[in-house]
């Protein structure tokens, strides 16, 4: 048989080899062993050449029979390769093959297996011709290519099988990872707690729990958390994001509060936290608590413990007027009978200083007196109105004189509402807060006096009924000694005093009449106070109910020009109240609708100053519009107007941020004097 016909036959062998198995190292096997036993070879070896820094470095890839590398010829074959070739020495050496050699008995050939590696042919008894070896040339680039596809292939389908194996582990995590992931999500779905998770920097919800959903909507995922849980177009201003992040690594790392949510209308207790998001990113996560029912209980314990307080010092007020009132008799005799008496002897009689001793003694008796009939709330007979900043000022001028080492800082509002009431009495009962400033700073300090205007919304929380829609604020405090809780709970008790009787500081009766006074007055005093912390007293009173626009001059005309944006969509309304504002003097911008009076807005916001809106209105309600421009411009004046006196829209309107109402229809001087009132309110500047 030829050599082309060998070659022809091995090929064939090779190729029934392959086709017969699906193992692809056991096909490389099958090969070479097809390779040797037609050209009656003993045995043979491929190895394989890797590429490293220091060269190129042979291992054995498969051997035929699996011994040969056991026996002397083969290993003298090795020893004649070295374990690295070197780079620049590489192409000699193959240059050199085939090298040969033998070795008890064995004859070895080591040739070369292009781009791959080497073959060493065992051969017995004789060695293979240099011709015969020459022309094994191109089998052995074959015999190469198969050894690289298959080894190639190995390695394909080892790394099949890792990813086979990863992917199968990765799917089991992936799996405990979501049963994990439902648990979580399973247990935060079942509290009764607000959670949500948004990211730090674009403020977008990525999560939210069940309660939330329920409480602030199924579309809170992928909108901004300001927008959803505080109904806010730009982020909050006392966002806590960045203090959280400050705050990541610390223990416990997490801002605590609590406030009334302006979507829901309820009071939560907040924790927040900086964490970090799967994706690597630091996100917040906020658990709120629904507290409302603990703030509603705690406003009644206050409110029952105000009430108890209340009924004791009116229990203690009417004992203390009868007394004042039966005692004031009394005086009246003895103070009526010594006049006579003076009357009746001449200045020089020897009794005279005795008397006059007297008549001072009945006339503090007399004082005291007044102050309890202030706490017993009586006495007040000229009300007349007021400007307190006035009188807060004559009475600290008053206190500087006296008192040069204490210093008065004020913070007086400069449109403060005037006030009814009886300036001896109310100038009593701030006379009485000096004194007790004064008498806690013995050897001076700082007194701070403030006032401001504020509404029933300012007092939302607060243990009392609250009548009146506006009231002036006034606060004084000192940085004096203090006082103790048991202090504070009986300092407006009659006769009750921590000055020593004895010294004639006082007979514990001029805070109770301060107390009176304010009460009668229909206000409320407050007192906040700690030991060598100061004291603080607060004091409300109702404002006038109409702050007094200035009359209408004899002209008709309205002595301050106005934009007025008058929204109805009846015709005749329209052009009545047209009539009415033109003739008053105002600049009228004109609304048929909800929708135009946004648009009219949008675009005259800046010189609007007031705007009167009709309470029903076809396309879009009077309370739809009024919350749209409130949202969108929350400093606007707003006057309602209806024809129904009792409209309960209006009246929840009026709650919630209106600056009044007007019935409907309306004469001259009611449009004016509405839109003056309301032209002129302004927000407290004291916000708490």
């Amino acid at each position: 048989m030829t050599q082309s016909e060998v070659k022809m036959k091995v090929l064939y062998e090779i190729a029934m080899a392959i086709g017969n198995s699906l193992d692809l190292k056991k096909m490389l096997v099958e090969s070479l062993n097809a390779y040797l036993k037609k050209l009656n070879i003993t045995g043979g070896a491929v190895l394989q050449g890797t590429q490293t820094d220091q060269g190129v470095s042979l291992e054995t890839v498969i051997a035929v029979p699996r011994r040969i590398e056991k026996s002397k010829a083969f290993q003298a074959a090795m020893v004649s390769i070295p374990e690295i070739i070197p780079l620049d020495q590489l192409e000699e050496a193959i240059r050199r093959l085939p090298f040969s050699g033998q070795k008890d008995g064995l004859h070895f050939h080591i040739m070369e297996l292009k781009n791959f590696g080497l073959l060493i042919l065992l051969k017995s008894r004789e060695p293979l011709d240099v011709d015969h070896l020459k022309s094994l040339g191109p089998l052995n680039r074959k015999l190469a290519n198969a050894c690289r596809v298959c080894l190639r292939n190995d390695e394909l389908k080892k790394t099949a099988s890792d990813l086979k194996r990863e992917n199968s582990e990765r799917l089991k995590a992936e799996a405990a990872l979501k049963e994990s992931h439902e648990r979580l999500v399973t247990i935060l779905n079942s509290i009764d707690v607000l959670v949500f998770v948004a990211d730090m920097q674009t403020h977008e919800m990525i999560f939210v729990n069940r309660s939330m959903a329920r409480a602030f909507g199924a579309d809170a995922v992928g909108r901004n958390c300001f927008e959803v849980f505080r109904g806010e177009k730009t982020p909050c201003e006392k966002c806590t994001n960045q203090a959280m992040l400050k705050a990541k690594y610390q223990t416990p790392g997490q801002i605590v509060w609590e406030d009334l949510n302006p979507v829901t209308g309820k009071w939560y207790y907040h924790h927040a936290r900086a964490i970090k998001w799967i994706d690597g990113r630091w996100v917040r996560l906020q658990i709120s608590t629904d507290i409302t029912e603990l703030k509603r209980l705690e406003h009644e314990r206050i409110r029952d413990a105000h009430q108890l307080q209340t009924q004791r010092l009116e229990a203690l007020g009417i004992l203390a007027g009868g007394i004042a009132h039966e005692f004031n008799n009394l005086l009246m005799a003895m103070l009526g009978n010594l006049s006579i008496i003076k009357y009746k002897i001449n200045e020089s009689h020897s009794f005279e200083r005795h008397l006059n001793k007297m008549e001072e003694s009945i006339r503090q008796a007399a004082d005291l007196t007044d102050q309890l009939l202030g706490y017993a709330r009586k006495g007040r007979y000229e009300d007349a109105r007021l400007q307190l900043n006035s009188l807060v000022q004559g009475l600290a001028k008053a206190f500087i004189q006296k008192n040069p080492n204490t210093r008065v800082l004020f913070d007086l509002s400069n449109d403060l509402h005037p006030i009814i009431a009886d300036k001896r009495q109310l100038n009593h009962a701030l006379s009485n807060l000096f004194s007790n400033a004064a008498d806690a700073m013995p050897r001076g300090g700082d007194l701070h006096i403030r006032t401001a205007n504020i509404n029933r919304r300012d007092l939302t929380g607060k243990p009392y009924r609250i009548p009146a829609e506006e009231y002036i604020e006034i606060r004084l405090r000192d940085s004096g000694v203090g006082m103790t809780p048991e202090v504070c709970e009986h300092i407006f008790d009659p006769f009750f005093t921590t000055k020593p009787m004895a010294a004639g500081k006082g007979a514990g009766l001029g805070m109770a009449a301060t107390y009176g006074i304010i009460k009668a007055h229909n206000g409320f005093i407050e007192v906040l106070s700690e030991p060598d912390q100061g004291s603080e007293f607060i004091i409300y009173l109702p404002a006038a109910e109409d702050p007094e626009p200035p009359a209408l001059p004899a002209d008709g005309k309205a002595p301050v020009s106005r934009t007025i944006l008058l929204i109805d969509d009846e015709k005749v309304a329209m052009e009545i109240g047209t009539h009415i504002l033109e003739h008053l003097g105002y600049r009228v911008i004109q609304a048929r609708s909800g929708r135009e009076a946004l648009e009219k807005f949008k675009q005259n916001n800046d010189t609007i100053d007031v705007v009167i809106l009709d309470m029903v209105m076809q396309d879009m309600s009077g309370i739809e519009t009024f919350e749209q421009i409130k949202a969108d411009y929350p400093k606007a004046k707003i006057l309602m107007a209806s024809g129904f006196i009792q409209d309960t829209e209006a009246r929840r309107l009026l709650e919630h941020g209106a600056d009044g109402f007007i019935k409907k229809p309306f004469a001259v001087q009611e449009m004016y004097d509405a839109i003056e009132k309301t032209a002129r309110r302004s927000v407290s500047p004291w916000a708490r």
